[in-house]
C-alpha cells in the first residue's frame, strides 16, 4: 500500500509532458519524365536534417528553452519522421512529407513550439525553391526565344527559296521540334511543381502522455505483491529454521 501512494503521489509531481503533432508537404518541382522520378527542392532526408539542424532550431530553443542546447532538443523536444507509402509489390518508397512530433511541459507550448519550427524552415527552405523555380522560368523563357528567333528564320527563308535555304529550312524545323519538345516538358513540370505547405496543423494537446499514472500503478501493485511473496517466503523459511 505504501509502495502504491508513493508512486501515486511521485506521478503527481512529476512535470507532465505533452505532444503535438504536424504534417507537412515538401516542395517538388514536377516529375523528371525520363525517369519517373519526382523532382525534389530537398531530398526528404536532407529536409530532415535541416529542420533538426541549428538554423531552424536555435530561434526555437533561445525563446522556449535559453538553457538547453540543438542536440539536447533533439532527443527532448523533436521528433521529425519520414513519411512512406507501400507501393507495388510491397516495395516502401518516401514520400514527400514529413512528420514533426513536439513535446513540452504545458499543451499551448507544445504547439506553439511545432508552429515555430515550422515557419523557420518554410522561410529557410522558400528561398531555395524560388531560386531553382526561377531558374527554370528563365529558361523556359529562354527556350520561347529561341523558339521564335527558328520560326522568323524559316519564314525569312521561305520568303527567298533556293536548294540552300530548303535545307536551312529542314535544319531548322528539326531544331525547332527539339526546342518545342524541350518547351512542352518544362511546362508540365512547372504546372506540377508543389510548394511547401501544411498538410496537418499542429493542435494543441488536449491530455498529456507522460506520466502514466495508471500504468505506473499497475507496475507498483505488481513489484509489491512480489516484495509481500518474497517477503513472506523469507519469513517462513526463517521461521522453519
Amino acid at each position: 500500500l505504501i509502495i502504491l501512494i508513493l508512486t501515486f503521489i511521485i506521478s503527481l509531481i512529476v512535470p507532465k509532458t505533452y505532444e503535438s503533432e504536424s504534417v507537412i508537404q515538401l516542395a517538388t518541382l514536377g516529375i523528371n519524365e525520363k525517369t519517373g522520378e519526382r523532382i525534389d527542392v530537398y531530398p526528404v532526408a536532407e529536409a530532415k536534417n535541416i529542420i533538426q539542424g541549428s538554423v531552424v532550431l536555435e530561434p526555437v530553443i533561445k525563446e522556449f528553452f535559453p538553457e538547453s542546447s540543438v542536440e539536447k532538443f533533439n532527443k527532448d523536444n523533436l521528433q521529425v519522421e519520414i513519411i512512406s507509402e507501400r507501393i507495388a509489390f510491397g516495395e516502401i518508397k518516401e514520400t514527400s512529407f514529413l512528420s514533426i512530433l513536439t513535446r513540452a511541459d504545458e499543451a499551448e507550448k507544445a504547439e506553439e513550439i511545432n508552429e515555430a519550427i515550422i515557419e523557420n524552415f518554410f522561410n529557410y527552405a522558400k528561398l531555395e525553391y524560388e531560386k531553382k523555380f526561377n531558374l527554370l522560368t528563365s529558361e523556359l523563357s529562354d527556350i520561347n526565344k529561341e523558339i521564335n528567333d527558328i520560326q522568323a528564320n524559316i519564314l525569312s527563308l521561305k520568303s527567298e527559296p533556293s536548294s540552300q535555304s530548303i535545307s536551312q529550312i529542314a535544319l531548322f524545323r528539326s531544331l525547332l521540334a527539339d526546342y518545342k519538345e524541350g518547351k512542352m516538358e518544362l511546362d508540365r513540370q512547372l504546372s506540377n511543381a508543389k510548394e511547401f505547405r501544411i498538410i496537418s496543423e499542429p493542435e494543441i494537446p488536449s491530455a498529456y502522455i507522460k506520466p502514466l499514472i495508471l500504468t505506473n500503478l499497475i507496475l507498483a501493485f505488481s513489484v509489491a505483491v512480489l516484495f509481500s511473496l518474497f517477503y513472506i517466503f523469507l519469513r517462513e523459511y526463517a521461521r522453519k529454521k
